[in-house]
């Protein structure tokens, strides 16, 4: 079979400059270089003990990679979302495992706040998210309903001022955790 060009690529995609600018390259410099040295040679053992060392956290908080994409008023890297992309093919070319805990402690935990939170929970918690001082999660998966959050039976209830929640599947692991769960009142989805 013969395939055909369907559409012309306008003169001005055929102009573009796709190389990254010298930090970005710096960046890609530093996670390969780390990635070769910390990450890759422990690879198979975080993958046969499940568990990924306090130690090569430490390092990686050491070397700035918990807060990347975030800008360097709150503690990141500045390197935006495309220093992140940079730093996670890096990571996951040495171990999925320890580049899925870097970026869902990023992607998932701290930019919740970065996106949704109020300018006093950016100055609380990015700066200690990024330095490493402490890692996010994101509590979803239920034993009954996986990771579909239309059938999660954790609920969160207000009492006085708060959303206190009560979780069946006690997922609560690191010092700052963001759950979703029902509201019963309404029976919305809420974060929290």
């Amino acid at each position: 079979m013969v395939y055909k060009r369907i559409f012309i690529i306008p003169e001005a995609v055929n102009n573009m400059n796709f190389t990254f600018s010298e930090d970005l390259q710096m960046l890609r410099g530093l996670a390969r270089e780390f990635t070769d040295g910390e990450v890759r040679p422990l690879a198979r053992k975080i993958d046969e003990e499940e568990k990924i060392p306090n130690e090569l956290i430490k390092k990686l908080a050491n070397v700035g990679f918990f807060g990347t994409s975030f800008p360097e008023e709150f503690g990141g890297g500045g390197f935006g979302k495309v220093g992140y992309c940079i730093m996670m093919e890096e990571i996951a070319r040495g171990c999925a495992s320890t580049a899925t805990m870097v970026g869902a402690h990023q992607s998932i935990g701290a930019n919740a706040i970065y996106v949704g939170g109020s300018e006093e929970l950016k100055k609380k918690y990015l700066p200690r998210l990024c330095s490493g001082e402490m890692i996010s999660s994101f509590a979803l998966t239920e034993p009954e309903a996986g990771s579909d959050t239309f059938n999660l039976k954790s609920e969160a209830k207000k009492k006085g001022d708060k959303w206190i929640e009560d979780l069946d599947n006690k997922c609560r692991y690191r010092k700052l955790n963001f759950s979703v769960c029902k509201n019963g009142e309404r029976n919305n989805r809420i974060r929290s």
